[in-house]
C-alpha cells in the first residue's frame, strides 16, 4: 500500500490550475494568438507612431469638439484611418483612468472605421473625461466619428 499525504494533492492541484490561469486569452498552448482575437486588436499600420506623424496633423487639423474629447482630423495618403491618443496626466490625473480611456477609445475607432475617411485622427481627452461612464463616453466618440465623416 502507498500512502500519499493530502496536502501534496492539493499543492500539485494548485499549481497546475495557476498555470491554466496564467495562459493569455485568445493563445493557444504553444504560444500562438488565434485569429479570432486578433481580429481585435489595432495594427501597427493603424496607429500614429511617430513625432512627425503627429506633427503632420497637428500642423493642419481641424478640430471637432465633444463633451469629453477634442478630434483633431487631417487627410492622409495612406489606405485606411489611422488614430493617435493623447490623454495627459493634467487632464486624467490616474494612470489606470488614462489607460482605460484609451481601450475605449481604441475600441470606439475599432468598430466605427467605417464610417471614416481616410484621415490621421489626434484623440484628446478633455479635464472630468474620466469621470463619465463609459457608456457615454462611446456615445460622446460615436457623435465625434459622425461628424468628421461628414465634415471631410
Amino acid at each position: 500500500m502507498v500512502f500519499v499525504h493530502a496536502w501534496r494533492l492539493k499543492t500539485d492541484e494548485k499549481s497546475s490550475m495557476h498555470a491554466e490561469q496564467k495562459a493569455v486569452p485568445g493563445s493557444q498552448p504553444n504560444g500562438t494568438i488565434d485569429s479570432k482575437s486578433a481580429q481585435y486588436n489595432l495594427d501597427r499600420n493603424s496607429r500614429l507612431t511617430t513625432s512627425s506623424e503627429f506633427s503632420y496633423v497637428f500642423a493642419d487639423a481641424s478640430a471637432i469638439h465633444t463633451q469629453s474629447f477634442t478630434i483633431l482630423a487631417r487627410s492622409s495618403q495612406q489606405t485606411l484611418s489611422r488614430i493617435g491618443l493623447v490623454i495627459s496626466k493634467k487632464n486624467v490625473a490616474q494612470a489606470v483612468a488614462r489607460n482605460q480611456l484609451k481601450r475605449i477609445i481604441r475600441e470606439s475607432f475599432r468598430t466605427h472605421r467605417e464610417l471614416l475617411p481616410k484621415v490621421d485622427i489626434i484623440v484628446l481627452a478633455k479635464r472630468g473625461a474620466d469621470k463619465k461612464k463609459n457608456q457615454e463616453l462611446f456615445g460622446d466618440l460615436l457623435k465625434g466619428w459622425q461628424k468628421l465623416a461628414t465634415t471631410t
